[in-house]
């Protein structure tokens, strides 16, 4: 026989299934959440404080993608090493590595001539030994590690070695794969990779931010202990 879940567990599992109820309902069939579905989806988490880490750890990059549909973006609350231009907000980062494809290659050797017997289990060898080489592969390793960011402009990489900037207005493709994305860009010969956490978030939010080039909005989400609006502790407005 199979046990209750205990009712602590019980109640999580229903304030999750209940943002989750909400969630769906404020993004509709646009899959677009709004700054005002931002506030009441936050409300609701502040209604639920004790279930907010498992709450937050499902919904918040869906709550992400919902915004980046719209063209709004939560600020990072951590500064950039990134030198901005005037009137750039940072709109996501994540540390990065640059990937770089190496060829695996192997030697194989072959003996091409004649062996003469001449008695006594002795033959002369006439030739020589013929060797080239093999391409068998190929695998991807880090070639630089630094951080990956997406402003209202630009996306750009800045590491230990090498920086590369990608203006929105000139990436032409996007892909995720398991642990990595590719960026292939106009202005670029070539596709750039690189390692990163959640690919699939990051290129969804790379999407978004492509959609509304000149019509992004950022998002400042403050806390502010007790005292914020609906007094749960945290205020939401758009940077200018």
């Amino acid at each position: 026989m199979v046990d209750a879940p205990s009712l602590p567990t019980a109640v999580s599992d229903a304030a999750v299934q209940g943002a989750h109820s909400l969630f769906e309902e404020l993004v509709g069939n646009t899959g677009i959440l709004d700054p005002d579905g931002l506030t009441k989806m936050f409300t609701y988490i502040g209604e639920h404080a004790d279930f907010q880490p498992a709450i937050l750890r499902e919904l918040f990059g869906p709550m992400k993608l919902a915004l980046a549909q719209g063209g709004w973006f939560i600020m990072p609350p951590e500064k950039t090493s990134l030198v901005l231009h005037s009137d750039e907000h940072v709109l996501y980062e994540v540390p990065a590595e640059v990937l770089k494809e190496v060829i695996d290659r192997q030697m194989r050797g072959s003996y091409q001539g004649l062996s003469i017997p001449i008695g006594l289990g002795v033959s002369y060898q006439t030739g020589g030994g013929v060797s080239h080489i093999e391409t068998i592969g190929s695998h991807w390793t880090p070639a630089d590690e630094g951080t990956l960011t997406l402003t209202d402009s630009r996306l750009v990489y800045h590491g230990l070695r090498q920086t590369l900037e990608f203006p929105l207005q000139n990436l032409a493709s996007l892909t995720a794969y398991a642990d990595a994305i590719s960026i292939g860009a106009t202005n670029r010969d070539g596709n750039s990779y690189f390692r990163i956490w959640k690919p699939q978030l990051a290129v969804g939010l790379i999407q978004g931010a492509v959609s509304h080039v000149g019509n992004i909005n950022a998002i400042l989400f403050e806390f502010e202990g007790h005292e914020g609006p609906e007094e749960h502790g945290f205020k939401v407005r758009l940077e200018p």
